[in-house]
């Protein structure tokens, strides 16, 4: 899926919610260093569920195997984790623990989960805002799961939600929360370049992009 295709997933989803007269939150969800903390062992023992054939597994043995980085003062650094950057399989590596995650969400019309690389976003839309609470519950919790099962974590401080109202001041705010601690709203909310307002309007981006 290219960055078009991501926003346009999204951008329908808000305007499908807008007929309906339903109030949308999107949750952004941030992991901590994803394509640095991938255990190789992990990436390979998925590589054996989808039963790619022996020789390319080999293959992907020994391109994680025996791996080091030449710092800048010369030394030399030996590591074993991590999905390796500039490698032109590194994404598709990345790319097939994400879908690990996808997998547990069933298509459903109240609910959009979607990846774009490392950026993960829920996108809920209901009657009223109070059930995000409640709706957003068991969402996150199967993202902690996943996330432990990789060696990855969020971070609470920078998971951030966003509501787009319908036609009034959206209250109250609901308790979303990831790791047992309440995750911040926010009036703006940047996700794959494009600067998201409670309105809808895009004018917050526009003022960004003509401070710049």
């Amino acid at each position: 899926m290219g960055t078009l295709a991501a926003l346009k997933a999204v951008n329908n989803f808000i305007d499908c919610a807008k007929n309906e007269k339903l109030v949308t939150c999107l949750i952004s969800l941030d992991i901590k260093n994803a394509f640095n903390s991938i255990r190789w062992e992990d990436i390979i023992n998925l590589l054996k569920m989808y039963k790619i054939p022996g020789k390319l597994l080999k293959l992907f043995r020994s391109f994680l195997n025996n791996r080091s980085v030449i710092l800048e003062d010369g030394s030399k650094w030996n590591y074993n984790i991590g999905v390796p950057q500039g490698s032109s399989c590194g994404p598709i590596l990345w790319l097939i623990v994400a879908n690990e995650a996808l997998k547990m969400f069933p298509e459903q019309s109240d609910t959009l989960v979607q990846a774009f690389a490392d950026d993960f976003v829920i996108l809920i839309k209901a009657l009223a805002s109070y059930k995000f609470s409640e709706i957003s519950k068991n969402l996150i919790s199967c993202f902690e799961l996943w996330a432990g099962r990789f060696n990855l974590r969020f971070r609470e401080n920078k998971t951030k939600y966003i509501m787009f109202k319908v036609r009034k001041n959206i209250t109250p705010f609901p308790g979303i929360h990831l790791y047992g601690k309440r995750i911040g709203h926010t009036n703006e909310l940047k996700y794959l370049g494009i600067i998201f307002d409670p309105n809808y309007s895009f004018m917050t981006h526009l003022q960004r992009v003509q401070e710049k």
